[in-house]
């Protein structure tokens, strides 16, 4: 009885995988030269899984596709590695039914000039747009939570200013890799992890805006970034990794807007830890709080820019003796004004 029942069971579990026709999850079918593979019955969703002919000029995929063996609608929500090396591609529109991009979907599309991410795609794959060398924009929607292993690497003609938005929580390694172009990055509120070498090679870059709130993972992403020579933090940013802009020794001016953060549990390496190459520290008019060891090693530092109203002075400044020494200073003058009152 007990192998009976069994059976049962898993006649069942392989039938809810099947239409009415047979035709099941992970089943393919081709309309109009393109093929799509079914990722669900219920709903009907599929993937545009390849091209009988490789696009060319601009394309729009489609939101919903009636094909298969009962001649069924699906929904268009994820796109595999269909665009692979598609150079003649100039533009695409990405509908909003699609959810997913995935791994190398438009990799090596040279031809490729300009994207937009709609606000529908939650997740871009490793190396999705990866080797686009003509692409010189690219727009990520507001729903994107992970950007994959070098997802952009190589796209050495994006320029200008990239936002990643405050939807994003993941980064992945060498995510923008030799994007050469781009002059300037902010990093959103919610990323909490950020891997190796995400900016790396970005000879570009020389300024970043870091607004991460909590970021529990950094493994130097803009390591060695000689280019940055300005970095701003955030109003929000509670937890600031260590090292995060280790070797960026063209750093000279960071402007500190940072309410009331700290640095990771059991650490004394700041985020620009032995960056001597740092001159000028502006601290915004709203800090309440500058974390201890927060410039530990920025021997070069020369001016400090002090707006903060209300702020506690951190104990430990060691190897910084120019804002050790401005520190006493503030402090003094805090004693004064203190007992004048």
């Amino acid at each position: 009885m007990k192998k009976i029942i069994m059976v049962a069971v898993i006649a069942t579990a392989m039938f809810a995988n099947l239409n009415a026709n047979g035709q099941g999850i992970g089943s393919t079918f081709a309309v109009n030269g393109v093929t799509y593979k079914i990722t669900s019955l219920s709903p009907n969703e599929v993937q545009l899984n390849a091209f009988a002919t490789n696009p060319t000029g601009s394309y729009t995929i489609a939101s919903s596709v009636t094909g298969g063996i009962d001649n069924r609608t699906y929904s268009v929500i994820s796109i595999g590695a269909a665009f692979q090396s598609c150079s003649g591609l100039t533009s695409v529109t990405i509908p909003n039914s699609v959810k997913y991009i995935g791994g190398s979907a438009f990799y090596g599309c040279s031809g490729l000039t300009s994207v937009t991410i709609p606000n529908s795609v939650t997740s871009i794959g490793n190396q999705a747009f990866s080797s686009c060398t003509g692409l010189t924009s690219v727009i990520i929607g507001n729903s994107v939570s992970s950007i994959g292993d070098y997802a952009f690497s190589g796209c050495s003609r994006l320029t200008g200013t990239l936002t990643i938005p405050n939807s994003v929580t993941s980064i992945g390694a060498s995510a923008f890799y030799n994007c050469s172009g781009l002059t300037s990055v902010t990093i959103g509120n919610n990323v909490s992890s950020i891997e190796l070498g995400a900016f790396g090679n970005c000879s570009g870059l020389t300024s970043v805006t870091w607004n991460a709130v909590y970021t529990t993972y950094a493994s130097s992403p803009f390591y060695n970034l000689t280019s940055i020579t300005s970095v701003t933090i955030g109003g929000s940013v509670q937890v600031i990794p260590s090292y995060l802009f280790s070797g960026c020794s063209g750093l000279t001016s960071v402007t500190w807007n940072a309410v009331n953060c700290t640095l990771p549990t059991n650490t004394s390496y700041g985020p620009f830890y032995n960056n001597t190459s740092i001159t000028n520290v502006t601290i915004g008019d709203s800090v309440q709080v500058i974390p201890n060891y927060l410039f530990s090693g920025c021997s070069g530092l020369t001016s400090v820019t002090w707006n903060a109203v209300n702020c506690t002075l951190p104990t430990y400044s060691s190897y910084c003796p120019y804002l050790l020494q401005y520190i006493n200073n503030q402090c003094n003058y805090w004693q004064q004004r203190t007992s004048n009152t």
